[in-house]
């Protein structure tokens, strides 16, 4: 392939087949074509950069998220003494109903207690981070933006609720609360699968009666060598998807 040429997504070049400077081709084997995949303009992104952004990252990772993890699990082990004799018991305590009693309760105000957090958390902390991107907007990689954009992805793209909330009518309320647009929901009492993600729920709109079977992954993002944008995606009403489908900007169905 030549200098700033172009292969299409999924495409392949056969033995033999050369892009030259500046074409664009897509298929399989390869054909050329007018279409321009290269969505998102540039921006300046050098090396000092991409430095600092790799640094910033293993700093926190070494600075402050291992020492919370750490020093969380002190604190929480120094605050509830009963917390090390389940995690660490004796002998004697092992057949005593005591032990079984504290870790039941222990377990389930940790479990639904970290659910009931993890709710508020995902329907918050991305909310305020979204005011830092603006749709449509050209940003250049491994920056600020560029953070908050993956912190965002990251935060919303768990699976656990998703996998909780899923092929019932409870996630479309999930969804919402996450930042979904679904305009009037046609309830089905499976909407949705277990198995549904995006880059940024605040632009990412779904039509009335839509049903989605699994494994649907909306791209909200366009990316290059050195910027990206983040748009939103917009799914007609009353489409139907299928298994595994990864979605970019633009419209279907309605």
């Amino acid at each position: 392939m030549g200098d700033v040429s172009q292969l299409g997504h999924t495409s392949a070049l056969h033995s033999g087949q050369r892009v030259r400077t500046g074409e664009r081709w897509h298929g399989s084997p390869a054909q050329r074509t007018d279409l321009n995949y290269l969505r998102v303009s540039s921006r300046p992104c050098g090396r000092w950069r991409r430095f600092r952004f790799s640094a910033i990252t293993l700093i926190c990772v070494f600075f402050l998220y291992l020492p919370l993890i750490e020093g969380g699990t002190f604190a929480l082990l120094t605050a509830v003494p009963k917390l090390g004799t389940v995690l660490n018991p004796s002998m004697a305590a092992i057949s005593t109903l005591a032990l079984y009693r504290d870790a039941l309760v222990i377990s389930l105000v940790l479990f639904f207690g970290s659910v009931l957090i993890g709710l508020v958390f995902v329907a918050t902390v991305p909310r305020l981070l979204s005011v830092f991107i603006k749709p449509s907007a050209v940003y250049p990689l491994f920056g600020f933006r560029d953070r908050v954009h993956r912190s965002i992805a990251r935060i919303t793209g768990g699976k656990f609720f998703t996998r909780l909330f899923g092929d019932s009518s409870y996630i479309t309320g999930y969804l919402r609360w996450l930042g979904y647009d679904l305009g009037r929901v046609v309830q089905t009492g499976s909407n949705f699968g277990t198995d549904v993600g995006q880059e940024n729920p605040y632009m990412s709109i779904i039509g009335s009666g839509t049903m989605v079977a699994d494994g649907l992954v909306i791209v909200n993002s366009d990316v290059s060598a050195t910027s990206f944008r983040v748009s939103p995606v917009y799914i007609g009403g009353d489409s139907f998807f299928g298994n595994n489908i990864y979605y970019p900007g633009g419209r279907a169905g309605g």
